[in-house]
């Protein structure tokens, strides 16, 4: 293999390895207001992106990833470029930014090595990129019990983000059902089935108030025919017996 092959491909590696750990860094700097030094090769710029990805300089590589992608768009670097800029917005926390560029990766590289890891990660920044208040509080409660918990708001009107990353997730385990982070994708499945799930529960309790109980029941039938592996299905099951037994 000529030498230029093989120190593209250590630096790739290199690149790989950050990969695999979580994405727990601050945004390093506006990316706006972030300057590089071009060079004349997509050799040169695509070291520069992965010493400054490997210092910790994410907007930074950001730019010389980009710029390979545009300024060498026939580059064999370019594939590499891409899946190093949405790595780099992952660890500045941008999911959206992350997903997105996971998706193009994934479109415009559909054999390249890092095809797994894309698919995860972009399903992964979806459902980091939900709003935090969708995470806190606990499934509403039924009765005397309703007052004492935190009621997680309804998810009606970002019930299309939650579904979008649910597909995600689904297309992941369809294609790599014993993949690498498939753990983490059933993990994720399970979380984001188990809100649209609670919003269902929330629904049917907003019916049950007001004693419109068929509506109710219909409610809580849905969560037991869709989402029966979730811990919220029991709780719907509890509401339909207290319905029967009026």
């Amino acid at each position: 293999m000529p030498k230029i092959q093989v120190r593209m491909v250590l630096l790739f590696l290199q690149l790989s390895l950050l990969v695999d750990g979580v994405g727990c860094a601050t945004i390093d700097g506006d990316l706006e207001n972030t300057t590089i030094r071009e060079y004349d090769s997509a050799q040169e710029n695509f070291d520069a992106g992965v010493r400054a990805y490997q210092s910790g300089r994410y907007a930074a590589s950001i730019l010389y990833f980009e710029y390979v992608q545009d300024r060498f768009p026939f580059s064999p670097l370019t594939a590499q470029a891409s899946i190093g800029v949405a790595n780099a917005h992952f660890e500045r926390r941008e999911w959206r930014d992350a997903a997105e560029a996971y998706k193009l990766y994934v479109r415009y590289y559909p054999r390249h090595t890092q095809r797994e890891l894309a698919m995860y990660r972009s399903a992964d920044a979806q459902l980091k990129a939900l709003p935090r208040e969708f995470f806190e509080g606990k499934p509403v409660l039924h009765k005397v019990a309703r007052a004492l918990v935190p009621v997680a708001r309804p998810i009606e009107r970002d019930q299309g983000r939650f579904k979008r990353a649910l597909k995600s997730f689904d297309s992941y385990l369809k294609q790599y059902p014993k993949g690498k982070f498939s753990e983490g994708a059933q993990e994720g499945r399970l979380y984001i089935r188990s809100k649209l799930a609670e919003h269902e529960l929330y629904v049917g309790d907003f019916y049950f108030e007001r004693k419109r109980f068929d509506a109710a029941k219909s409610r809580y039938d849905y969560i037991l025919k869709n989402y029966s592996e979730t811990e919220v299905s029991e709780m719907a099951r509890e509401r339909i017996e207290e319905i029967v037994a009026m």
